[in-house]
């Protein structure tokens, strides 16, 4: 547990390099063995691309936030609020890997549904794929497996993903 060291902060659009890079070496760290290299360079320009990064930032339905420890960037998340006003729905939550396994996920996605509470949402949603072993970290702080789904998401690929829920009332 990292405690005193840990700032989370709501991101800015100042900081899309910096999710940038914890993305793309996050994703190539996760994902290499259940994607493939081309599918996860697919992805990290489609999501992470810094036209669609900023149009997220100037949506107020959007939210980022930044952790940082010891002002080292070491995660982030991005949670959108919903039109219906019971669901949220977490877009990401990615960690470095040698931050993994000291308490920062579960604070960023603390923070995470506090914002989706604050918005009035009752139920966070989120897709994992099914190869992921963040399945289980989801699990430990109480979502559940509702669905799954194999999604197109273009350019030939498909996400094979359970989507999980959990009640923030």
């Amino acid at each position: 547990m990292i405690d005193g060291k840990l700032l989370i902060r709501t991101a800015e659009s100042d900081d899309i390099p910096v999710i940038q890079q914890i993305a793309g070496l996050s994703w190539r760290e996760t994902y290499l063995n259940i994607l493939g290299a081309a599918q996860i360079e697919y992805m990290l320009k489609m999501m992470y691309g810094t036209e669609t990064l900023q149009e997220q930032f100037l949506d107020p339905s959007y939210r980022y936030y930044l952790a940082l420890v010891e002002d080292c960037a070491a995660g982030f998340c991005g949670v959108e609020s919903s039109k219906k006003p019971d669901i949220a729905k977490l877009h990401r939550l990615y960690i470095l890997q040698h931050y993994q396994g000291l308490g920062i996920g579960a604070a960023l996605l603390e923070t995470a549904e506090s914002f989706a509470k604050s918005a009035g949402n009752q139920t966070i949603t989120l897709h994992v794929n099914k190869n992921n072993r963040a399945r289980i970290f989801y699990e430990k702080n109480g979502f559940q497996i509702t669905d799954e789904g194999v999604f197109d998401i273009g350019g030939g690929y498909v996400m094979d993903d359970f989507i999980m829920s959990k009640t923030i009332l």
